[in-house]
């Protein structure tokens, strides 16, 4: 099992016991999947440096793929992910495609639209897909 030592902490941390990290400065606050945290003096880059199979979902917010339970997209520029623990946590804007893609999911495909003109019977058959 890979451990993770961190300034302060007796005993190196089980990597899988980690759920995300929560970057605050030059601090990262650590949730476990006990649901207890822990406040490290680190920054959440160098989490993210010894942590290379985390995801960077947000300027302050690394998750560990392991505990994803649901990624949720509504819009094409809203997501979050729910983890094992009950968390959900918003993804920023311009990393949802980057999220999807190390999650191992497909583009996300926009609804599709049926224009339909009132005075025009021609127009009825038209679809247009928003990306």
């Amino acid at each position: 099992m890979p451990t993770l030592k961190v300034a302060g902490l007796e005993k190196p941390i089980a990597i899988e016991s980690i759920v995300w990290i929560e970057g605050d400065g030059n601090y990262a606050r650590l949730h476990f999947t006990t649901g207890q945290f822990y406040l490290a003096a680190h920054t959440l880059n160098w989490f993210k440096k010894q942590l290379s199979g985390f995801i960077r979902i947000h300027k302050s917010v690394l998750i560990n793929p392991a505990h994803v339970v649901q990624f949720a997209q509504t819009k094409a520029k809203e997501a979050q992910v729910f983890m094992s623990t009950g968390s959900s946590l918003d993804i920023a804007r311009r990393r949802i495609g980057e999220v999807r893609t190390m999650l191992g999911m497909p583009p996300f495909e926009a609804h599709s639209f049926l224009l339909i003109d009132p005075g025009s019977q021609q127009n009825k058959d038209q679809t247009i897909n928003f990306r």
